[in-house]
């Protein structure tokens, strides 16, 4: 079973006042964290929209509904994962 291929994108965006800093990326702009996972037909099978773009990609992983999946038992004997290919 295939759960699909993870990948973050920033989106650019105007900072909410007052949390201007949580919002600035480690590429310089403001910008909220798209968590999302695709199928071999290329549908989205999931999606996080909205952490602060400061937050790193490892911490939007671990905060997403996703990990809970991969630590299924059903799953965690029997998945690969391949990173930043």
């Amino acid at each position: 079973m295939c759960i699909g291929c993870i990948d973050g994108t920033h989106i650019s965006i105007e900072p909410p006042t007052g949390a201007e800093t949580d919002y600035f990326n480690y590429k310089k702009f403001h910008s909220v964290i798209v968590l999302a996972v695709v199928d071999a037909s290329l549908k989205f099978t999931y999606i996080n929209i909205g952490a602060p773009g400061r937050c790193n990609d490892s911490y939007v992983y671990s905060q997403s509904r996703v990990l809970d999946v991969m630590k299924n038992p059903i799953y965690a004997q029997n998945y690969l994962t391949i990173q930043n290919t």
